[in-house]
């Protein structure tokens, strides 16, 4: 309320000032801010018909009336108690009357540099220094102006810094997250990296890492890939005929994309008459376009039945 009380008042809204300090009466009928504010409201007001005296003409009051000493007074008592807007609203009818008020205008360059208007602060000590170039207090309050522009630009520059960071984290974690999830469409367009890993599951009962007689096993084939997306890639047995052991080819697969496996299992079955011997069993991993990506042997150790 007494923020607006003096903000009515500096434009000529006696009335809506009137009422503002009388709210702020109403809420601490102690005020004495606000008392003040009535006070110089009576007193800006003009006189009424019955007051006027007949003048020959008007004069500003002269600079060192009691009223612009009041104000003068009542701005350094706000600003000491920190009530920087009141402050600078006293500062100001000071001014209006004299307008070379030293004082005046180094209490709202202090006021308006606690407020943080810088400009309006810099701009009322340049007028201190344009009157008084040698007055000390005005140059320090000069470089305190200069210095808290500078914090609060280095701050506002932090602000950008931190905002984009972040922008730049999360944008960096969802190319991370698409890249590992294979999402980026460049990555198709990068070569593959196919590896083999190969073993034998056999029935629990034999286990013994032979192929026997009647006997039917797997291989477990499985293939990763730390590359680019492969697609259209297709196993290839040789020999493609093995002695005594049927098996079959597996389907294509039709993508396998960065960080992927892939688990095929292929299942040989052993006739009951097959002779003994350790057959190289080669696998190859072949592209669309007939081109190897990777191969390798893995040892088929065939046994016989036994005879009784």
């Amino acid at each position: 309320y007494m923020g607006l009380g003096e903000v009515y008042l500096e434009t000529g809204r006696l009335d809506d000032a009137e009422n503002t300090a009388n709210a702020a009466l109403r809420i601490d009928a102690n005020s004495e801010p606000a008392r003040q504010l009535l006070d110089d409201i009576r007193q800006t007001r003009p006189p009424t018909p019955r007051q006027t005296e007949p003048t020959k003409s008007a004069s500003p009051p002269p600079a060192d009336t009691p009223d612009a000493q009041q104000d003068l007074e009542r701005g350094l008592v706000f600003l000491n108690s920190r009530q920087y807007n009141q402050a600078a609203a006293a500062f100001k009818r000071v001014i209006k009357v004299d307008a070379n008020s030293i004082e005046a205008h180094y209490g709202l360059g202090q006021a308006y540099l606690e407020i943080g208007a810088f400009d309006d602060a810099k701009a009322a000590t340049d007028e201190v220094l344009k009157q008084k170039p040698n007055h000390q207090q005005a140059r320090e309050l000069l470089q305190v102006i200069r210095f808290a522009r500078n914090m609060e630009r280095n701050r506002e520059i932090r602000k950008k810094i931190l905002k984009y960071a972040a922008v730049f984290g999360v944008i960096a974690v969802s190319l991370f997250v698409a890249y590992m999830l294979n999402w980026l469409p460049f990555q198709d367009q990068m070569p593959s990296n196919l590896s083999l890993s190969i073993s034998l599951e056999e029935p629990t009962p034999s286990r013994n890492g032979f192929l026997d007689a009647e006997e039917e096993v797997r291989l477990r084939i499985k293939i990763s890939n730390t590359g680019g997306t492969a697609r259209d890639i297709r196993l290839k047995f040789e020999p493609v005929f093995i002695e005594g052991v049927d098996y079959r080819h597996p389907d294509p697969i039709s993508k396998l994309g960065k960080n992927r496996t892939e688990t095929i299992a292929v299942s040989l079955g052993v006739r009951s008459k097959v002779r003994s011997r350790t057959q190289t069993f080669k696998i190859n991993v072949i592209g669309p376009d007939g081109m190897l990506h990777t191969s390798e042997n893995f040892p088929l150790k065939i046994r016989e039945a036994r005879r009784r």
